[in-house]
């Protein structure tokens, strides 16, 4: 069996911490999450290689801050760590 490098386990990682917490896979494999109450929409846009943080704002996706699979980690308050900002 082949052994799962650092990117993978990061990608899986991301992609169970997100739907635990309400985001769901769109048709494009991306992680979507609407928040009515305060009228945003945040995805996590899954590339090969990296993770973009993206937020809508007047239709338009906006780069909040990216990151490499094998940098992310599950931090003590069970947020997503390890993404940088711009």
């Amino acid at each position: 069996m082949k052994k799962k490098t650092d990117k993978e386990r990061g990608k899986e990682l991301l992609v169970r911490w997100a739907t635990t917490h309400g985001y769901r896979l769109d048709r494009w494999g991306n992680l979507v999450k609407q928040f009515d109450t305060i009228g945003k929409t945040i995805r996590f846009k899954m590339n090969p290689n990296k993770v973009r943080k993206e937020t809508k704002v007047a239709g338009v996706w906006k780069r909040v801050s990216s990151a490499s699979y094998k940098d992310l980690f599950i931090t003590d308050d069970d947020k997503i760590g390890g993404f940088k900002r711009f």
